[in-house]
């Protein structure tokens, strides 16, 4: 669904990435790992068509991303910020509505059939009774999951997600990554770029861990997701524990000590 190869790109003459490839297959949840300032960021601005002076190529359902147009870009892919500030004092239909933008005509308004596909995107995500209420007096967990739906509205295969939890509560970041999972059930392809490897190593199918600009790992987060990986991301001593099943990244506090 999504091929990137020798992705390269600097601001200036500072370099951010540095021949970056890797792939994501349709119907999977792939989580990007990192510390501040690597270039996740940058890199779903790359493919997002954001940024087009890059070298290198993307690919998304086999096109070339610069050969397509914003409309039909938006048509394959949708994006989800880490947060959203409403100056304005909308409904959450509306704010679900605007993803709809890249298909509806210039000078146009948005129609019946788009205020249907955005309930039924609300629908999706369980949240109908929430289409009159005001977006900016919601909790960030529930502007979260009216996020997803607007993202959903697009009807785009493709979900981009930029750090959705950062700004969420414990019990928020769960609901809002369970949900996000179930989505692959329903054929949606999802790239989720997070501060939280746990997060990865409890949700995704796939890692890409980024370091100093280029692809470090990637693979299976059981696999690729060790006390060396997290260490030299984010240069601080951890331990990994089984419990049952499932491995947990422990801080390492007496070596941090030290």
């Amino acid at each position: 669904m999504i091929a990137v190869d020798s992705l390269t790109f600097q601001y200036g003459k500072r370099p951010v990435l540095k021949s970056v490839s890797f792939t994501v297959r349709s119907g999977e949840m792939v989580a990007l790992l990192g510390p501040n300032g690597v270039g996740k960021s940058t890199l779903f601005r790359c493919l997002l068509g954001f940024t087009k002076h890059y070298e290198g190529t993307v690919r998304i359902g086999g096109k070339d991303i610069k050969r397509l147009s914003p409309q039909q870009l938006a048509q394959q892919v949708a994006y989800i910020p880490q947060s959203h500030i409403s100056t304005f004092s909308y409904t959450v239909l509306e704010m679900v509505v605007m993803g709809l933008a890249s298909s509806i005509p210039k000078y146009s308004v948005p129609d019946k059939g788009a205020y249907q596909r955005a309930l039924e995107a609300l629908t999706m995500m369980a949240l109908e009774d929430y289409a009159n209420r005001q977006f900016n007096q919601l909790s960030g967990g529930e502007q979260q999951m009216i996020l997803i739906a607007r993202a959903l509205a697009q009807h785009s295969k493709v979900i981009l997600m930029d750090e959705p939890t950062s700004n969420l509560d414990y019990g928020n970041q769960l609901r809002v990554l369970k949900r996000v999972n179930a989505l692959k059930q329903e054929g949606y392809t999802i790239v989720i770029s997070s501060h939280n490897p746990q997060h990865a190593l409890m949700f995704s199918d796939r890692v890409i861990a980024l370091h100093n600009g280029r692809v470090l790992a990637m693979g299976e987060p059981k696999t690729i997701v060790d006390a060396s990986l997290i260490e030299t991301l984010y240069k601080e001593p951890v331990e990994m524990i089984a419990i049952g099943d499932e491995r947990w990244i422990k801080p390492s506090l007496e070596r941090m000590s030290k």
